[in-house]
């Protein structure tokens, strides 16, 4: 029941993030990275099992949606994913 939720969750917020790409005609990082933070986080976060995902398998599918952001952002396809969350002051998702 729980890993269904999170494969919901997380194929909704990567449609989303394709969306938030495709249409925001600006490519200026502060837009996207406040785009991402009001439409895709809260839906990773509200009243779901990413405050505390047990299996392992849960906990990277939902890391890889924020991974996958950071990484189609302009300038940032070869910087670590951990250089890239630095870079923004972000924290992981989970």
């Amino acid at each position: 029941m729980l890993r269904i939720s999170v494969v919901k969750r997380t194929t909704l917020t990567t449609e989303l993030i394709n969306l938030i790409l495709r249409c925001f005609m600006s490519k200026d990082i502060s837009l996207l990275m406040a785009a991402f933070k009001v439409y895709v986080r809260p839906i990773l976060e509200y009243c779901s099992v990413v405050w505390n995902p047990y299996l392992i398998k849960d906990i990277r599918a939902i890391e890889k949606v924020q991974k996958r952001f950071t990484k189609r952002i302009s300038g940032m396809k070869n910087a670590t994913y951990c250089h890239r969350l630095k870079n923004y002051i972000w924290k992981p998702v989970t």
